[in-house]
């Protein structure tokens, strides 16, 4: 649910369920992060740290080529 908090401020819920949620994390959301004041480095950091596996690598390159 803490997690619920942060994602549906900026991303589209793309499933909800009793036991988990999903977030399209695309542009779209994160131009919308950027405008509430959330920075794409922000986004990036929090997923890193509540992510029980390293994110995938297309991951990780869109975020990068999101903060540029």
């Amino acid at each position: 649910m803490r997690h619920e908090l942060f994602f549906d401020r900026f991303a589209e819920k793309t499933v909800d369920d009793k036991e988990v949620s999903v977030y399209k994390l695309d542009f779209t959301a994160m131009a919308k992060a950027l405008t509430i004041g959330l920075s794409i480095h922000e986004i990036n950091s929090y997923c890193e740290a509540f992510s029980n596996v390293p994110l995938p690598d297309n991951v990780k390159h869109a975020f990068l080529e999101w903060e540029v």
